[in-house]
């Protein structure tokens, strides 16, 4: 995640009507991502499994829907404040052919669970006007597409998200009951509505549309910088203390044990390229060896960078867990702007670091000293003291070696279980980024070396 936006697997993926007046029956608790089977690779190398497919309980035929209990009003997007219930519409088409043209929405793409999804819609956008016309799509990402809507002299769109069952489930925790807890709600991804898919593993999520309000490539706006950055610390610092975060730490973990799970997967991914598995060119076997040699390396550094994290990672929250700026938004003007994180995947629990160098990465190094001060001086509580910069650069350098190792893990499967050439220009990218691993922060280095050798050995520091 350090380097180029381009990195397969590591970037994210990109207004409801309760009650009688509508006709919704609300049935139970429990979030639709429970539907189905699913994982995320993060979930899957640290042990965690997706809950097992079960029935929903609203009837056979139909899956079980969540919306919040706001309509959304004419060109405007209703910000999500309650708990989302499971609904279903009664009878027929319910209020997704009160839309015309509603069948038409994403009909050319091939998605599965369409019909789920505009069932969502047609609650989604119930109470926004008396008469509504599908207006056209736009793909923004893989699963991810905007959908225009005509009312008279008025235009109103949403995104819609398709994600397996452990996605979907971290986004609906973090709208509906993490956020909320510590009383930043209004800074989530607005969530309005979700549908589970009757004939896959799938869960659709209809979001509030923000627009084009995102901080990718607007880094260099300060003022909505600082706003992003306020409201990280807050994120951070609130949760380092909440009861709350045992019921974020399921759904992944980004401390030591993230770093060394997928060393040692990685380790076993590239062991499994040799024969009989697989026979391979001398310089494919070259490539192999040199990663594998490298990953050796971090893997004998699992002991000190451990004991790192727990001298100067500070205390675990929250973590975003994919904080790029593509997945930052800051709405507003400069007298009142509102950040909002979006796109939850990821979410789990971890040292502060974790998401803090994800973020500082997509910034300048001359940016990276500011935002870092804003930072610190932005968390509340004390929640963290931060170290040193050698420290700090140690504790960056850390997370994102994570993230190259995870990196490594799937092209390595999919070469020994499918043969896929793709996989061997995977590995030779991920070789790349780290020849050019440089620390986040500036420092002397000759300090740097010192701190470095002195905190995680001499050994560890060779890790290239």
């Amino acid at each position: 995640m350090g380097h180029p936006s381009s990195r397969p697997g590591l970037a994210g993926d990109r207004p409801l009507h309760s009650g009688g007046a509508r006709g919704l029956c609300v049935r139970g608790e429990d979030g639709v991502a429970h539907h189905g089977r699913g994982g995320d690779p993060q979930t899957r190398s640290l042990g965690c499994h997706p809950a097992a497919a079960r029935r929903h309980g609203l009837g056979d035929r139909e899956s079980p829907f969540r919306g919040s209990g706001i309509p959304l009003g004419s060109g405007v997007v209703a910000a999500i404040h309650a708990r989302l219930s499971l609904a279903r519409p009664r009878g027929g088409r319910g209020m997704a052919g009160m839309i015309e043209g509603l069948d038409r929405a994403l009909h050319a793409t091939g998605e599965p669970g369409l019909p789920e999804l505009r069932r969502a819609l047609g609650t989604v956008l119930a109470g926004s006007a008396s008469s509504l016309r599908f207006a056209d799509e736009h793909r923004l990402k893989a699963r991810v597409f905007r959908l225009r809507f005509d009312a008279g002299q008025h235009s109103q769109s949403v995104v819609v998200k398709r994600l397996d069952p452990i996605e979907a489930k971290r986004n609906e925790l973090a709208a509906m009951e993490w956020l909320p807890a510590v009383r930043l709600a209004a800074n989530g991804p607005g969530l309005l509505g979700a549908s589970a898919t009757t004939d896959g593993p799938w869960i659709w999520h209809v979001y509030q549309d923000l627009g084009d309000a995102t901080l990718e490539g607007r880094e260099g706006d300060a003022g909505r910088v600082a706003a992003a950055v306020r409201l990280i610390a807050r994120i951070h610092s609130r949760f380092a203390s909440h009861p709350r975060i045992a019921e974020c730490r399921p759904y992944g973990t980004f401390g030591i044990s993230y770093f060394a799970s997928n060393v040692r997967d990685a380790l076993r991914g590239l062991e499994s390229l040799r024969p009989p598995t697989i026979t391979l060119s001398r310089s494919r076997e070259a490539l192999r060896d040199r990663l594998l040699a490298q990953l050796e390396m971090l893997l004998e550094s699992v002991p000190r960078r451990a004991r790192c994290l727990a001298e100067w990672g500070g205390p675990e929250t929250l973590l975003h867990g994919d904080l790029w700026t593509s997945n930052t938004f800051v709405l507003g003007t400069p007298s009142d702007f509102e950040p909002r994180l979006i796109d939850w995947d990821r979410a789990g629990v971890g040292p502060m670091s974790y998401d803090l160098s994800t973020f500082l990465l997509r910034f300048s190094p001359a940016q990276r000293p500011w935002i870092l001060d804003l930072y610190a001086r932005s968390l509340e509580n004390q929640a963290w003291r931060l170290p040193s910069t050698p420290h700090l650069n140690l504790l960056f350098e850390t997370a994102e070696l994570a993230r190259y190792a995870n990196c490594l893990i799937w092209p390595a499967l999919a070469i020994a279980n499918e043969g896929a050439g793709w996989g061997f220009a995977a590995l030779a990218e991920v070789e790349q980024w780290f020849g050019t691993l440089e620390p986040v922060l500036a420092v002397e280095p000759t300090a740097c070396a010192e701190a470095r050798r002195a905190a995680v050995g001499a050994r560890s520091c060779d890790w290239r």
